[in-house]
């Protein structure tokens, strides 16, 4: 995994505690993941459980947060958006956070 920052880390906090409130099922399954293959990749798992759900992701396509090795035109642009507007590739909902950046963008050039 490459290098994360204190952004990543927030977002991937963000999508884990998104998935405790789920069910008891998946913050048990999170809570585990955590346990037995750190905190990292729980992260990441987190976050392409929530991303996926958020942007309503066929089971074939997959989310900005996940696309190392996978050759997903639309999930690559999204990527390359989020980390041009200085977003986290982790951030639960990635649309959201993008429209948000957009109005901080305008509302400083007022």
């Amino acid at each position: 995994m490459e290098t994360l920052t204190p952004a990543d880390y927030s977002a991937m906090q963000a999508c884990i505690d998104i998935m405790r409130r789920e069910s008891p099922d998946c913050a048990n399954q999170i809570d585990a993941k955590i346990k037995f293959e750190g905190y990292e990749a729980a992260g990441e798992f987190a976050a392409c459980h929530v991303q996926s759900d958020v942007l309503k992701l066929r089971p074939w396509e997959v989310p900005p947060c996940n696309i190392w090795g996978h050759h997903c035109a639309n999930a690559i642009a999204l990527r390359d958006r989020l980390l041009a507007a200085g977003v986290s590739v982790f951030v639960p909902d990635p649309m959201a956070a993008l429209a948000e950046t957009e109005r901080a963008k305008v509302q400083t050039a007022k």
